[in-house]
């Protein structure tokens, strides 16, 4: 799990923390209902925080903290991104593996590298 305190946000709600159910509150529009919510709690999402084409993204995504799509600041400023970051550079891995889902959906392809 990559994404501990969105998926917890997700699925329990806004955390005890005052100043991260603030920040969640007001990230999104004051509504309860995270449903939608792809972002880590600072709504940056992390799926847009690594350096591969990072600058795509952040010319086409929202430029603020957002509950998806926001790809941050520059690349690798949440924790979440630069710990997966430096396993894999740490590591001499054959092949690395992602799932990426939302909810019941599983997402694949990038860039129309789609398999067959």
């Amino acid at each position: 799990m990559v994404n501990p305190d969105g998926v917890d946000l997700l699925n329990k709600g806004l955390p005890e923390e005052q100043n991260y159910r603030e920040l969640a509150l007001n990230i999104n529009n004051g509504s309860t209902n995270f449903n939608n919510w792809k972002a880590n709690i600072r709504g940056v999402d992390l799926n847009n925080q690594y350096p591969a084409n990072w600058e795509i993204e952040q010319q086409r995504k929202p430029k603020q903290p957002s509950p998806k799509d926001y790809p941050g600041q520059r690349p690798l400023t949440e924790p979440e991104a630069i710990a997966l970051y430096e396993l894999v550079n740490q590591s001499n891995f054959d092949r690395v593996l992602a799932l990426h889902t939302q909810g019941k959906v599983i997402y694949w392809g990038y860039q129309g590298h789609e398999p067959p």
